[in-house]
């Protein structure tokens, strides 16, 4: 099982850095964790 983790350690504002982001209409995520 494959996993995908996003850490936060960015200092800049969540609109100029994401944590997650798309662009896709559509979009299935599994097995993600965020800490």
């Amino acid at each position: 099982m494959n996993k995908t983790i996003v850490e936060w350690d960015d200092h800049a504002t969540t609109s100029q850095s994401p944590t997650f982001f798309t662009m896709a209409d559509n979009i299935v995520v599994k097995f993600i964790t965020f800490k």
